[in-house]
């Protein structure tokens, strides 16, 4: 903190209603790379690899995304079935 001062520079804490925060932006971010590395330029084409894309976000990562956020998942509080998120 105290090398910060020295260039004029503050610190300013995220509120918690932050998208950093937020679970679901970590997993959309993800999703939105791998659309943009698939180069779809359809509609069909579009809906097509979300389809396709969806499940490489693993619940595991999801679990990772909550935790990152400050929740941390446990057992009873999210329901695995097929391998998403309910």
């Amino acid at each position: 903190m105290a090398q910060l001062c020295c260039y004029a520079a503050r610190l300013l804490f995220l509120p918690p209603c932050s998208p950093d925060f937020d679970p679901i932006e970590m997993a959309f971010a993800k999703l939105k790379a791998l659309l943009r590395k698939a180069a779809t330029r359809t509609v069909v084409g579009l809906w097509s690899a979300i389809g396709r894309l969806i499940d490489a976000i693993t619940p595991d990562e999801c679990a990772n995304f909550f935790a990152a956020a400050g929740d941390e998942p446990n057992e009873n509080q999210y329901a695995l079935t097929s391998g998403h998120l309910l």
